[in-house]
């Protein structure tokens, strides 16, 4: 019986299989966790070589990055999977009639694979100049792209979140198409459209930009990441489409966790600024100029009525990464999954 038993063990280790059944015996080699009882199981953390150590999860951790330009984030010991939000920078909003800037793109992976001590490279993007005399021809320019692991570190696939969409300018020059679209002017036939970007294996967020159909003198505002930018013909302007709310991001900066709405359109005449749509910046109908996106939440900046005041500057973007460290050398207690008998045992081989 014994050399039995030695003979179940040497099949299924030489074989590399996970569980191996004889008629009266079990032989799990766990070389995954199928055989694992992880509700009983305590500190019991199993690490990319497929070992199980004592360790104990630590605190939820934000790395926020919201400098524009290039940065980088090294991955704690024991940290294999972690939350990435990527948020471009939004559009700026264009001048004389013009639309509501385009929140910037949006990509979002809950649980991206990643490996200890690796450094990621990262980039966050700006947002785009609001339209202007002199600056862009009053188109508002394009948000600057966004994205994490650039050189994709640990065979795992870049993430990029493309900049949003400017607004468009009186008579000639439409919106742009960008990470959630720009807005339209009273002669456009359609917004900017969505181009979110490239998710890595997670989710893009993003939406067209609104389109004027009245015959008025006010703008449609900027889509966003989770609605398109709308056309209202009255006073108050186009409103730009709301952000994305991610609800482990509430936490995160002063925007409660919504990302990348869409700029108000300029409102018709000397009406009041157009409401926002979720983080983004709010037409202008006077000859100032329209607010700006909400910085590093890739808000679109709103529309400006006149010549002399200039459109509102996109949002800059960020990236947060969310992760729970691992604080090793803790007392663990791992349980194997049951195993049936075919009758009341009297002796176990460990």
């Amino acid at each position: 019986e014994d050399d039995i038993a030695l003979l179940g063990f040497k099949v299924a280790s030489n074989g590399s299989l996970a569980k191996y059944n004889l008629v009266d015996q079990t032989v799990d080699g766990f070389e995954d966790d199928s055989g694992v009882n992880s509700g009983g199981s305590t500190n019991a953390v199993r690490n990319a070589s497929n070992y199980y150590e004592g360790a104990a999860a630590g605190s939820v951790t934000y790395s926020s990055h919201t400098s524009t330009g290039a940065d980088t984030w090294t991955c704690p010991a024991g940290v294999t999977t972690a939350e990435i939000l990527v948020v471009a920078g939004g559009g700026g909003g264009g001048q004389r009639m013009g639309g509501g800037g385009g929140g910037g793109g949006v990509v979002h992976h809950a649980t991206y694979t990643t490996v200890p001590a690796v450094v990621y490279d990262l980039t966050v993007g700006t947002g785009g100049s609001g339209g202007g005399d002199g600056t862009n021809g009053k188109v508002g320019g394009t948000g600057g792209d966004s994205s994490f692991n650039d050189n994709a570190e640990g065979s795992q696939s870049k993430m990029t979140a493309n900049g949003g969409g400017g607004g468009a300018k009186y008579a000639s020059g439409g919106a742009t198409a960008g990470g959630s679209g720009g807005g339209g002017t009273f002669t456009a036939t359609s917004g900017g459209a969505a181009n979110q970007g490239d998710s890595g294996g997670g989710t893009g967020y993003g939406n067209n930009g609104g389109a004027h159909t009245g015959s008025n003198y006010s703008s449609a505002g900027g889509g966003g990441a989770a609605a398109v930018g709308t056309y209202t013909g009255t006073t108050t302007g186009g409103t730009g489409g709301a952000g994305k709310l991610f609800s482990n991001f509430t936490s995160y900066g002063a925007n409660s966790g919504y990302f990348a709405g869409g700029g108000g359109g300029c409102p018709h005449d000397g009406g009041t600024p157009s409401g926002p749509g979720g983080t983004g910046g709010g037409g202008y109908g006077n000859d100032g100029s329209a607010t700006t996106g909400t910085a590093n939440t890739g808000g679109g900046g709103g529309g400006s009525r006149s010549d002399t005041g200039s459109g509102g500057a996109g949002g800059t973007g960020t990236v947060v990464i969310r992760y729970q460290p691992i604080t090793e050398g803790a007392n663990m207690t791992l349980v194997s999954a049951t195993q049936a008998a075919q009758a009341a045992p009297t002796k176990g081989d460990i």
